[in-house]
Parts: structure tokens; sequence; C-alpha cells
């Protein structure tokens, strides 16, 4: 899936009105200045870099297009609220309520009939929503994580939309799965079949943060791309860091998952990943998710997440967001409770 210019330029919009320009958000996804200049369509995989420029740039899943900021960390409270469900459609629920409860210029529910299921997002009055890519986006992650969460494809029956058929429509296909479309609508809606949410769920708690995490990547990559051998990667990184401080090579998660070295790097390669980026990828994250939910030092997080000292910690994270550790927790943070990591 190519990600056009109308949908970049959304995104960009929400950066621009919270003082984060363009050219800047290129830079920190490492995209070439000439895409931006001639106003270029991505690849999803370069679109997931520069949404997540852009969402730890400003401290927002919402990249800054919502009425109010929703801290990075929120999607994955919720996703492991849902992940306890009985079943999809109980996992749906719970989704819809935890964003309902938001109360960030839409109102969510899920809207249950005897042969559907409906994710229903109806503008707040006198909320700012600056254009549709938080109705894209949020429907999107309804979705995709309901089928990630029971490994199951689900039809959508239909997409109403409540506003007019937007530049970049023709993306909509294969983001809505072919299903009717209509716009000028009351309100936005993905109607779902039932039956299929009545599937048990397979994923932990723990995976479902982890899917979360890497939002955007599981709403625009395939679905192939966000389960299996490089999520099961992805969870020993992660443990083998938090729990014994260590900065795996591969060698080491190869034993893990009982390959041999060689194997592990072929399967990665055959799946479009490279096993250096997942591994900077997991410590990015565990970065965020401690600076913003914990009262650790920097010092500490240093410790907890494979860096030699603090000075390295900070060199990182402003490549990453522009800006010190330090000023991004005192900017976006008001301090939590401690997390299972403190």
């Amino acid at each position: 899936m190519n990600i056009t210019w109308p949908f970049i330029n959304n995104m960009l919009q929400g950066a621009a009105s919270q003082g984060l320009q363009a050219a800047d958000v290129y830079r920190r996804a490492k995209l070439a200045p000439k895409l931006l200049t001639h106003q270029t369509s991505l690849s999803a995989e370069q679109h997931v870099r520069l949404m997540r420029a852009v969402t730890l740039g400003l401290g927002d899943e919402l990249c800054g297009l919502a009425d109010r900021r929703q801290p990075i960390g929120t999607l994955a409270m919720i996703c492991a609220y849902a992940s306890h469900g009985e079943n999809l459609q109980q996992a749906l629920a719970r989704t819809c309520d935890a964003f309902h409860l938001l109360d960030n210029s839409l109102e969510v529910e899920l809207l249950e009939q005897e042969n559907t299921c409906s994710v229903r997002l109806k503008r707040l009055t006198g909320r700012r929503l600056a254009n549709e890519l938080p109705i894209e986006t949020m429907l999107m992650v309804f979705h995709r994580f309901v089928c990630w969460l029971g490994d199951v494809h689900i039809p959508i029956l239909a997409t109403n939309l409540d506003y007019s058929k937007p530049l970049q429509h023709s993306s909509y296909g294969v983001m809505f799965l072919n299903s009717p479309i209509s716009y000028n609508c009351d309100a936005n809606q993905l109607e779902l079949p039932r039956v299929a949410l009545n599937k048990q769920i397979i994923r932990s708690e723990a995976e479902a943060i982890n899917w979360a995490r890497r939002t955007p990547e599981g709403i625009y990559l395939p679905l192939a791309k966000t389960r299996g051998l490089a999520l099961d990667v992805c969870l020993i990184i992660e443990k083998l860091l938090t729990q014994q401080r260590l900065w795996p090579h591969m060698g080491q998660v190869a034993e893990h998952l009982e390959l041999p070295e060689h194997s592990l790097r072929r399967h990665l390669k055959q799946a479009g990943f490279d096993y250096r980026r997942l591994r900077n990828q997991v410590r990015q994250d565990l970065v965020m998710m401690l600076l913003v939910s914990t009262r650790l030092s920097l010092e500490q997080i240093a410790d907890r997440t494979g860096f030699s000292e603090a000075s390295a910690l900070v060199r990182a994270f402003k490549g990453w967001t522009g800006m010190p550790p330090n000023q991004y927790r005192q900017r976006l943070t008001t301090y939590k409770q401690p997390s299972k990591y403190c």
C-alpha cells in the first residue's frame, strides 16, 4: 500500500499546528528531503516512520489533530485492557468504551445489533478535529486490532463517513477492504459481521501492549508483518532488556527461539525485517514508556534500555524527537503511578 500526499499533508498539518516543521519531521524519519519537496507518495514502511516521527515529536498519538493531546502510551493501555475480553466482540466493546472515556473530539460507541456490530465515531460539538486523518486512523485501529487479537480476517460490511469524498478516496478500497462507502453521513461507522466477533482472543496482554507500541505498523502494514517471528523477536528483546539488563545480539535471541542464528537472520530477511532495526525500535519504545510513566532517572532508564551511559541516551533521544528527554518529560508528562518496571 502506497500512502498518497493528501494523507501525508493532513498529518503534517497537525505537526505544523504544534510548531513541528515538515522538514524536521522528514529528517527525523530519515526520509530524503526531495520526497517532501516533490510531495511524493510514500511506501507503507516510510509512512510508518514518518508518523512515528510526528507522534514522538509531539508526544501525541493523534498527531496534533484533535482537541487535546493523546499522550504516548494511551493506546497501549487501552489495548491491554481490551485483551482481557472474553471474545473479540467484548474486546471491541472495551476498546470503544476506553476511547469514549477519553472524551477527546469524538464520541465512540459500539452499536450491537442482531447480525452486526458497528464501531461509531461522532464528532463532539465545539471540539477541534483538524481534518479527517484521526477518523481514518481510529477506524483502522479498531478493525486491525481486533483482527490481530483473534488472528482472523474480519470483513467490513459497510463504511460510513461524515465528510465529503476526499482527495485520498482512491486509497479507501485498501483501507476499508473494498466495503461500500457512504459519504456525508451523520457519523463515521464501520459495520462488522457479529459472527466473526465471536472468536476467542489468542493474544496476551503483553502482546497487545507490544502491538500498540508499534502502531502505526499494525494498521498500515499487512497483518502478516505484525505477528509471527518479528513479534516473537521483539518480545524476547524486551524481556532480555527489562529482566536481565541485556542488550541482546541476534545469537542470544535465536537461542531463546531454539533456532540457529543464520536461520533467524534468513527468516527475518524473507519477512522484510532487519534485526538491528527491530532491536532499536524495542529500545526506543521502552525509553518512551519509562520516561512518561515512571519516576526513573535518565541514568536508570539508560541502564534498563541498553545504553552505556545517560549521555548516550540523551543523544539518541534528540535524534528521535529533536529535544532532550528531560524537556520531553517536562512538557508532556504529569507523573502517573509507577509502572511494573519500577
